[in-house]
């Protein structure tokens, strides 16, 4: 728990640099059930969210861009899971008894924060301490990235087409997919996002 996840880019990169940063939830990521660890044999339902850091940018393909930093979350709300403690901690209250019964986690896409990153020991990645409302004296750019929800459920949508090889490795392996095993059968719909969003 609390190591950056990736989407399987691969090959070398700069991790975003050590501190405390604004930041902008650009993509929330349903991964569905995944298998557990040597601490936590136990499968799971897995989420991927990611932030953008709009001040801090670096080279990729000849542009500046700003950095992506991601995290992988056990989809729970129990009061020990890292999910609830980073969203509690985010939105600057706890949770409510209604909350508690089923938050929807489209809320916090496209929503600003603060976010604490620092490397581990071999320099290589980024992971993030912690995610914390910003100030409100601070304004937080708009993202330059797009941003992405995906559930699931959604199957080989359009947005699942643009993840990189791996992550859709990932999503295809858990028990929950059911669309196409061949890459190359993908239907071109999009996921339906609906105008009755609740505020984050």
């Amino acid at each position: 728990m609390g190591l950056t996840a990736t989407d399987g880019g691969g090959g070398d990169f700069t991790p975003a640099p050590q501190g405390t940063h604004v930041a902008r939830c650009v993509r929330v990521i349903d991964i569905g059930t995944q298998p557990g660890s040597m601490q936590f044999p136990k499968p799971r339902q897995k989420v991927i969210i990611s932030w953008e850091l709009p001040d801090e940018l670096h080279e990729y393909e000849g542009e500046q861009v700003p950095f992506l930093v991601h995290k992988r979350y056990t989809m729970s709300l129990h009061e020990n899971a890292a999910l609830r403690h980073d969203l509690e901690s985010w939105r600057g209250r706890q949770f409510t008894e209604t909350e508690l019964s089923g938050f929807h986690l489209k809320n916090i896409a496209g929503v600003a924060c603060m976010v604490t990153i620092t490397h581990s020991t071999d320099g290589k990645y980024a992971n993030i301490n912690a995610v914390t409302a910003p100030p409100k004296s601070v304004k937080v750019p708009p993202a330059v990235n797009p941003t992405v929800y995906y559930e699931i459920e959604d199957g080989a949508s359009e947005v699942f087409q643009a993840f990189g090889d791996s992550l859709q490795g990932t999503i295809r392996n858990a028990p929950e997919w059911s669309g196409p095993a061949d890459p190359d059968q993908r239907p071109s719909d999009e996921p339906g996002f609906g105008d009755d969003e609740i505020p984050f």
